[in-house]
């Protein structure tokens, strides 16, 4: 499989570069990242909801979840969450999709990639009409995909099917894509998750366990340069992935930032939708 001219973006020192992938193996510029926490501190948070929830008032951006193919049911049919968003939107709320990936719904990658496409054209199409100049861009950034090793046939076949379409999503769809990766001990081999969470993606690691917090920061320190966008889940596990703040404390290198939403380090709280 060839993804000749690809391209990604990384932030290395403060700098934001773009690279063009001439082959499954994509170069990053490595800088000398080692503290022992995010740097800075995560100060800003998006969380996902579904459809019935409405914008997740309190929180700097909003993720809302959709089905995978197959597996359309309320309230997250794509019709639902193409409406949902344009709302969003149009109320200058700062908005992303997140995609489940499930072999139970549907293994054909392109229907997943059919479904991105129809999604965020139904989107920018809701926002053509004449005082939204902009407001794409502004303030709908793309896609997280959840991307878990037992939500398909097996961790080998998940991390060649979800690698395949966030290559996609990045070719093809606004900005980089986010891999919400799971949290399960020893379902990922390293290079499986470098291959989920690097290559194509920005990775959003459900930071709950240490065996995640080590494949993440395993992944950092060979990939320097790399931002990490938190997924944390207070309340639910114990010290140190108790709190948000305490799940980012525990991951090295820099936290996500994305200069059209502002100027904060963001985290992803994961809230049940």
């Amino acid at each position: 499989m060839s993804w000749l001219n690809t391209s990604r973006a990384i932030k290395s020192l403060g700098i934001l570069i773009v690279i063009a992938v001439a082959s499954p193996i994509c170069f990053a510029v490595m800088s000398t990242t080692s503290a022992v926490a995010e740097s800075p501190s995560p100060n800003w948070d998006m969380t996902d909801v579904n459809t019935y929830n409405g914008y997740p008032f309190g929180y700097n951006a909003g993720i809302i979840d959709a089905n995978a193919p197959g597996c359309n049911s309320t309230p997250y049919t794509p019709s639902a969450v193409e409406s949902e968003a344009i709302s969003w939107i149009k109320n200058q709320h700062q908005t992303m999709i997140m995609l489940d990936m499930q072999s139970t719904c549907d293994t054909n990658v392109g229907d997943y990639e059919a479904l991105a496409s129809n999604i965020e054209g139904a989107i920018k199409a809701g926002l053509s009409s004449p005082g939204y100049s902009g407001y794409y861009n502004r303030y709908f950034y793309g896609f997280m995909v959840d991307e878990e090793p037992w939500f398909w046939t097996s961790a080998g076949a998940a991390a060649t099917a979800y690698s395949s379409f966030n290559s996609w999503l990045l070719s093809n769809t606004a900005n980089i894509p986010f891999s919400e990766l799971a949290n399960a001990a020893g379902w990922w081999t390293q290079a499986q998750y470098n291959s989920v969470g690097w290559y194509y993606s920005w990775s959003a690691p459900q930071v709950y366990n240490a065996r995640t917090q080590n494949n993440q920061n395993t992944l950092t320190g060979s990939y320097g340069g790399y931002d990490t966008l938190v997924t944390c889940y207070p309340g639910q596990y114990g010290y140190p992935y108790d709190t948000c703040a305490d799940a980012a404390s525990v991951i090295n290198g820099a936290p996500w930032t994305y200069s059209t939403w502002g100027g904060g380090a963001w985290y992803n709280q994961f809230e049940p939708s």
